[in-house]
């Protein structure tokens, strides 16, 4: 039996099947008799949703929906091959057909139709990586990663930018023909019309450099795209991508600037008085000439928080300025319920990600309690662990991964003017790139989902999990560095690199040791056995870090507590399993795994460990001693309070001993020479010596 296909998928069929503009009403109509359904408030919000989030269409001015393979039927644009293709007698795709492609489309699958109706034949080359990017700049860095997977897994593995004279394979169009046909010379263009907007068809024929209009703007064409530019640019504001921007132009510029095109897109923005192309994250944007794309950014956020209304739950989460969605509350209260939990107050403190609500808004925080309390006696008068359990697990790994991204954001974001721009550029990067786990999140809220599905999403889900601790490094350093040249698109963008293998294939595991809740982060990299077990690894915390050993300690893997025995109670362990009759080798962890370390039930020191690299055979001179080979920071001293008291410590050692009172003079002594910058790793490795 087939599996119905979701409201979405029914929507994308009755919009394909539309030639003309339709009515909210009218789409609603025909989803509910596709479905066997009736017509309901909910379905036609679901179907509005649908249609402005994720159908392909445009809504017109007297509302109706306009298919977009419809409008861009038949229009007309210009494409200049560089002098390097007509050297090589090729077209490279690229972004060459933005906006009258399907952005669901590679643009290397298009196919070009010669005048006598011959398809234009393809072939495979290889340019340096410094050719390839001036054939995309105007795509989104996600889309350069889908034309280009092996290049965002070699960058996401090496950790650093490719080499501009790395050779990369691309499918070209072979033009010698109608080059030498043509005559083509530098200048020289081709119109394309297009034929298919959804697979990239389109019929091609030369136009001699002669014939092209010396100021496009004078042109109906050029004036009505200025105008579409503006429009969209005022309509969409700073986050949409150039595709999405250029389409909406072209779309709201109106039939004028379907034919007789006077430039290519690219030369029509160089050539504007109003728009740009600026820099945005790791890729470009089209905004307002002369105008920080940044500071438009921060104060649409501003704007928006400063309208949220506190009556919906999407509402005051704005108002407070936490960057949680509804989906998110739900999906944490669902992974409450799921790990048999009902307490408001620990649903509160993730949603305000660890923060004490004593930082917002009083009155506010009690609003969004109350809405929470409500979310959690609705959602849990219909829930089922029993129904949960595909969701559950895939859930609590994504809301962690979520945890991490925002987490990172906060504490950041006070070090964004530090850094400057290409810092904040760096950061907004990253959230773009992040932008799959919050969707994730949200997918995972459904009742269920078939095999198939869930399949993708885990394998989203593993990618983004194996990749996060390496772009995490790599942004921070970034973050620390004023004036950091810009990396490729691909580095904080999640790869399609695969998971290695499980420590058992292994001699040698690289974990990353990191403190949570700290700021600025105090971290280990650190070489270990395979066959290292976690009773011998909480020896290594300890030495790597700095602590004494003076309290218990438990590892947290995939949901099992570890623990050692207790001094005070030799016939007892701290907690769960012994930690010594299990090896990293026998967890069979993969790069990106987590596992959870905690010291001193008292402060709570909580760590995260992450396998960063499953290393066979072993280094050279390895002789099976835990060796430390980077870090950051200071342990902090025992007995200060967990966190919040390592807050103070801070506090203290920035404070002028002339503000002191008593009690802060007599705190500042015990620190003693505590120095929270120092870290020794010549030190560090003559504790592990000993390991």
């Amino acid at each position: 039996m087939s599996k119905r296909p979701s409201l979405a998928e029914t929507i994308e069929s009755l919009v394909e099947a539309s030639d003309t503009p339709f009515a909210l009403e009218d789409l609603v109509q025909r989803a509910a008799a596709r479905r066997d359904t009736t017509v309901s408030a909910k379905l036609e919000s679901s179907v509005k949703k649908i249609l402005e989030f994720e159908a392909p269409v445009f809504r017109g001015d007297d509302e109706r929906y306009v298919p977009r393979w419809s409008w861009f039927a038949g229009a007309v644009f210009l494409i200049s091959p560089t002098e390097r293709e007509l050297e090589l007698e090729v077209l490279v795709p690229g972004h060459r057909f933005v906006p009258f492609l399907s952005p669901s489309r590679n643009p290397t699958e298009s196919r070009l139709i010669l005048p006598q109706g011959a398809l234009v034949a393809s072939k495979t080359l290889e340019l340096p990586l410094s050719e390839v990017g001036i054939y995309h700049s105007l795509l989104d860095p996600l889309r350069f990663e889908e034309i280009f997977p092996q290049l965002a897994e070699d960058a996401a593995a090496d950790a650093k930018p490719l080499d501009p004279d790395h050779r990369v394979s691309l499918r070209v169009f072979d033009l010698s023909r109608f080059y030498a046909e043509h005559g083509m010379q530098h200048g020289d263009v081709m119109e394309a019309t297009v034929l298919d907007y959804r697979t990239g068809s389109y019929a091609i024929a030369c136009r001699k450099k002669a014939t092209l209009h010396d100021d496009p703007r004078a042109t109906p064409w050029g004036a009505a795209l200025e105008d579409g530019f503006s429009r969209a640019l005022e309509a969409l504001g700073p986050y949409e991508t150039i595709e999405e921007t250029a389409a909406w132009a072209y779309f709201l510029a109106g039939p004028r600037a379907r034919r007789n095109p006077a430039l290519t897109l690219g030369r029509l923005i160089e050539s504007s008085p109003r728009i740009e192309l600026t820099r945005r994250g790791d890729g470009l944007g089209i905004w307002w000439k002369g105008e920080d794309v940044l500071e438009a950014i921060q104060q649409e956020a501003e704007r928006e928080r400063r309208h949220a209304r506190p009556d919906t739950l999407e509402g005051t989460l704005t108002r407070l300025g936490i960057s949680r969605t509804a989906s998110e509350v739900d999906a944490i209260i669902r992974d409450e319920l799921f790990h048999d939990r009902r307490s408001i107050a620990r649903i509160m403190d993730r949603i305000l990600l660890g923060r004490s609500p004593g930082q917002f808004h009083p009155g506010l925080v009690a609003v969004l309690e109350l809405q929470v309390e409500q979310r959690l006696q609705r959602i849990a008068g219909s829930y089922s662990k029993k129904r949960d359990a595909v969701n559950g697990p895939l859930r609590s790994r994504a809301l962690a991964v979520l945890d991490a991204v925002s987490t990172f954001i906060i504490r950041q974001s006070p070090q964004s003017d530090l850094a400057g721009r290409d810092a904040s550029h760096a950061l907004l990067a990253f959230m773009q790139g992040m932008a799959p786990i919050a969707q994730i999140v949200d997918f995972l809220n459904r009742a269920s989902f078939d095999a198939r599905e869930r399949e993708a999403t885990e394998a989203t889900l593993a990618m983004i999990e194996s990749m996060l601790p390496g772009i995490l490094d790599s942004l921070n350093a970034r973050m620390q560095t004023t004036g950091s040249a810009r990396t490729t698109a691909t580095r904080s963008r999640p790869s399609r690199r695969k998971q290695g293998g499980p420590p058992g294939s292994a001699a040698v595991v690289q974990i990353r040791i990191e403190l949570r809740r700290i700021s600025p982060r105090i971290w280990r990299r650190v070489l270990v056995p395979a066959d290292c077990t976690l009773g011998r690894l909480h020896a290594v915390i300890q030495a790597a870090m700095g602590w004494s050993d003076d309290h218990l300690h438990e590892f947290v893997v995939d949901g099992t507590t570890y623990g050692g025995s207790n001094p005070d109670f030799p016939d007892e362990n701290d907690g769960g399993l012994d930690e010594e009759g299990v090896t990293l080798a026998g967890l069979g962890l993969r790069t990106g795994r987590r596992l959870y370390y905690e010291y001193d039930f008292g402060d709570s020191w909580e760590h995260v460990i992450t396998v960063q690299r499953l290393i066979a055979p072993a280094p050279k001179g390895w002789k099976g001693v835990p060796r430390c080979i980077a870090g950051a920071r200071a342990c902090p001293p025992e007995d200060c309070g967990g966190f919040m008291g390592y807050s103070h410590v801070l506090e203290i050692l920035a404070t002028p001993d002339r503000e002191f009172d008593e009690d802060d003079r007599t705190f500042k002594e015990w620190l003693g020479t505590f120095d929270p910058e120092r870290f020794d790793l010549e030190s560090v490795n003559r504790r592990l010596a000993s390991v």
